[in-house]
């Protein structure tokens, strides 16, 4: 099965991934296409694995590549997929590490997905 360029490219920053999930629960989650992914199985592994700063800086780092793509769904893809999936979750010490662009995609979330602004937008640069 051929991986679309952004599980690959997550893959590549975060090899833990493929652990964390079955094959057979990885190869579903990745059949499903990027949104599923990323939404569902990606913010899910980033809430359960996601114990320590480096790995939230890790994941921040990621999604400003993503917000930086020059590819507009890839861009997309980190604002709905990825930005609007991680602010449901226990996840707020990302926040921290979200660059410039990042942020700029999550105020654009915020008109769809309400969530805590005092939380996701505390580090606003």
């Amino acid at each position: 099965m051929e991986l679309s360029e952004e599980i690959s490219q997550c893959l590549g920053a975060f090899p833990e991934i493929e652990e964390f999930y079955s094959r057979e629960e990885f190869l579903a989650a990745t059949s499903f296409g990027n949104y599923v992914f990323f939404e569902d199985y990606f913010t899910e592994f980033v809430e359960e694995y996601g114990k320590s700063e480096y790995f939230f800086q890790r994941v921040g780092m990621f999604i400003e590549t993503m917000a930086t793509s020059k590819n507009v769904d890839t861009r997309n893809l980190a604002e709905i997929g990825v930005l609007e999936g991680l602010v449901n979750r226990r996840v707020d010490g990302v926040a921290a590490f979200l660059g410039q662009h990042s942020n700029k995609l999550l105020m654009n979330a915020f008109q769809r997905t309400k969530f805590d602004k005092e939380v996701w937008l505390r580090f606003q640069r």
